[in-house]
Protein backbone atom coordinates (compact mmCIF):
# COMPACT_ATOMS: atom_id res chain seq x y z
CA UNK A 1 0.00 0.00 0.00
CA UNK A 2 1.51 3.63 -1.46
CA UNK A 3 1.42 6.46 1.41
CA UNK A 4 -1.40 7.85 -1.04
CA UNK A 5 -3.57 4.90 -0.41
CA UNK A 6 -5.78 5.82 2.68
CA UNK A 7 -6.03 3.31 5.36
CA UNK A 8 -9.00 0.95 6.51
CA UNK A 9 -9.75 3.33 9.24
CA UNK A 10 -9.74 6.30 7.19
CA UNK A 11 -11.66 4.85 4.96
CA UNK A 12 -14.59 4.16 7.56
CA UNK A 13 -14.12 7.77 8.97
CA UNK A 14 -14.54 9.05 5.62
CA UNK A 15 -17.49 6.87 4.62
CA UNK A 16 -19.26 7.59 7.96
CA UNK A 17 -19.11 10.97 7.39
CA UNK A 18 -21.69 11.04 5.01
CA UNK A 19 -24.79 9.72 6.47
CA UNK A 20 -23.63 11.34 10.25
CA UNK A 21 -23.42 14.83 9.78
CA UNK A 22 -21.49 15.63 12.90
CA UNK A 23 -18.37 12.66 11.91
CA UNK A 24 -16.80 15.36 9.37
CA UNK A 25 -17.00 18.12 11.58
CA UNK A 26 -15.09 15.95 14.61
CA UNK A 27 -12.46 15.09 11.81
CA UNK A 28 -12.04 18.94 11.07
CA UNK A 29 -11.59 19.88 14.41
CA UNK A 30 -8.72 17.26 15.41
CA UNK A 31 -5.65 16.47 13.91
CA UNK A 32 -6.78 13.95 11.54
CA UNK A 33 -7.47 17.53 9.30
CA UNK A 34 -4.14 16.70 8.19
CA UNK A 35 -4.81 14.04 6.11
CA UNK A 36 -6.26 14.78 2.22
CA UNK A 37 -8.31 11.93 1.97
CA UNK A 38 -9.62 12.47 5.46
CA UNK A 39 -9.99 16.55 4.91
CA UNK A 40 -11.95 16.15 1.51
CA UNK A 41 -14.80 13.87 2.10
CA UNK A 42 -15.27 15.61 5.68
CA UNK A 43 -15.63 19.30 3.83
CA UNK A 44 -17.51 17.22 1.08
CA UNK A 45 -19.51 15.49 3.53
CA UNK A 46 -20.62 18.99 5.71
CA UNK A 47 -21.56 20.51 2.14
CA UNK A 48 -23.82 17.39 1.07
CA UNK A 49 -25.22 17.23 4.76
CA UNK A 50 -25.79 21.48 5.02
CA UNK A 51 -26.79 21.10 1.29
CA UNK A 52 -29.56 18.20 2.11
CA UNK A 53 -30.85 19.95 5.23
CA UNK A 54 -31.45 23.34 2.86
CA UNK A 55 -32.84 21.50 0.23
CA UNK A 56 -35.00 19.42 2.38
CA UNK A 57 -36.27 22.35 4.28
CA UNK A 58 -37.22 24.49 1.55
CA UNK A 59 -38.68 21.49 -0.82
CA UNK A 60 -41.27 20.96 2.57
CA UNK A 61 -41.79 24.54 2.93
CA UNK A 62 -42.67 25.01 -0.74
CA UNK A 63 -45.10 22.04 -1.04
CA UNK A 64 -46.70 21.70 2.30
CA UNK A 65 -47.65 25.61 2.28
CA UNK A 66 -50.01 25.69 -1.13
CA UNK A 67 -51.73 22.19 1.07
CA UNK A 68 -52.57 24.63 3.89
CA UNK A 69 -54.01 27.08 2.43
CA UNK A 70 -55.79 24.62 -0.65
CA UNK A 71 -55.84 21.46 1.12
CA UNK A 72 -57.30 19.17 -2.03
CA UNK A 73 -53.56 19.83 -2.87
CA UNK A 74 -52.85 17.24 -0.15
CA UNK A 75 -50.74 15.24 -2.74
CA UNK A 76 -47.50 17.58 -2.99
CA UNK A 77 -46.70 16.80 0.63
CA UNK A 78 -46.07 13.10 -1.00
CA UNK A 79 -42.96 14.85 -1.95
CA UNK A 80 -41.32 15.98 0.99
CA UNK A 81 -40.47 12.38 2.02
CA UNK A 82 -39.83 11.52 -1.89
CA UNK A 83 -37.28 14.42 -1.18
CA UNK A 84 -36.37 12.72 1.87
CA UNK A 85 -35.40 9.31 0.55
CA UNK A 86 -32.92 10.83 -2.58
CA UNK A 87 -30.55 13.29 -0.10
CA UNK A 88 -30.42 9.65 2.54
CA UNK A 89 -29.49 7.68 -0.63
CA UNK A 90 -26.83 10.22 -1.70
CA UNK A 91 -25.46 10.43 1.40
CA UNK A 92 -25.18 6.58 1.54
CA UNK A 93 -24.36 6.56 -1.89
CA UNK A 94 -21.41 8.82 -1.20
CA UNK A 95 -20.51 6.98 2.20
CA UNK A 96 -20.04 3.48 0.18
CA UNK A 97 -17.91 5.55 -2.41
CA UNK A 98 -15.91 7.00 0.21
CA UNK A 99 -15.53 3.71 2.02
CA UNK A 100 -14.22 2.44 -0.87
CA UNK A 101 -11.51 4.76 -0.73
CA UNK A 102 -12.30 6.76 -4.18
CA UNK A 103 -12.10 10.30 -3.84
CA UNK A 104 -15.17 11.53 -6.17
CA UNK A 105 -16.60 15.03 -6.62
CA UNK A 106 -20.50 15.46 -5.60
CA UNK A 107 -21.33 17.42 -9.04
CA UNK A 108 -23.74 19.49 -7.15
CA UNK A 109 -21.51 20.90 -4.35
CA UNK A 110 -18.08 20.46 -6.17
CA UNK A 111 -17.99 24.84 -6.60
CA UNK A 112 -18.48 25.04 -2.68
CA UNK A 113 -16.30 22.00 -1.46
CA UNK A 114 -13.66 23.80 -4.06
CA UNK A 115 -13.32 26.78 -1.46
CA UNK A 116 -12.06 24.92 1.03
CA UNK A 117 -10.36 21.88 -0.25
CA UNK A 118 -8.25 20.65 -3.40
CA UNK A 119 -10.59 18.72 -6.05
CA UNK A 120 -9.15 15.65 -7.47
CA UNK A 121 -8.24 15.60 -10.82
CA UNK A 122 -10.39 13.54 -13.21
Amino acid sequence: MTSDQPTPGQRLLAGLGYPFVLLPLIVLLTDQKEIRFLRFHAVQALVVGISGAVVGTAVGILLLLPMMVFPPLWPLALGVPIVLVGVILLAYLCGYRAYRGELFVVPVVATLTARFVELPSR
